[in-house]
């Protein structure tokens, strides 16, 4: 049986499933933002748990509960989506004007996309979902 990882690397290194959550933290750790031990996720709520994990050193919290299209996204943004329990990274606009994102995942993804969550991509399914917070990174 293939069950999670509690890590992103640790995903990886097994070829198991991970989530969105664990790349994301995995980048923030990679980042220097939060310590290799912690982690948070977002609720389907779109507010932050385990905020504590990184919350000093991240930058800011914006509460938004509006879709991609009505939200002033910076890349390198953290969004965490109401509705839905999800959460993954803003990359820009690609030269069509398509958001793209980097995307560890949904929770206990099949498909094992984290094995390509270093690529941009677009995600046409998150333009009709509302972002329940941005966390932005200060200093990025």
């Amino acid at each position: 049986r293939r069950s999670n990882r509690r890590t992103y690397n640790a995903a990886v290194k097994h070829s198991r499933r991970a989530n969105c959550a664990a790349f994301v933290s995995w980048a923030l750790q990679n980042y220097g933002v939060m310590k290799p031990t912690k982690t948070f996720y977002a609720k389907s709520s779109g507010k932050v748990c385990k905020k504590q994990s990184f919350y000093k050193t991240a930058g800011k919290f914006i509460r938004v509960g509006k879709k991609p299209k009505n939200t002033p996204l910076k890349p390198g943004d953290i969004v965490c989506w109401k509705g839905i329990m999800h959460v993954c990274i803003y990359a820009g606009k690609d030269s069509h004007g398509r958001r793209i994102w980097y995307d560890g995942g949904s929770m206990a993804c099949s498909g094992g996309r984290y094995r390509t969550a270093d690529k941009q991509k677009a995600f046409p399914y998150l333009e009709k979902h509302t972002i329940g917070t941005i966390i932005r990174i200060k200093d990025l």
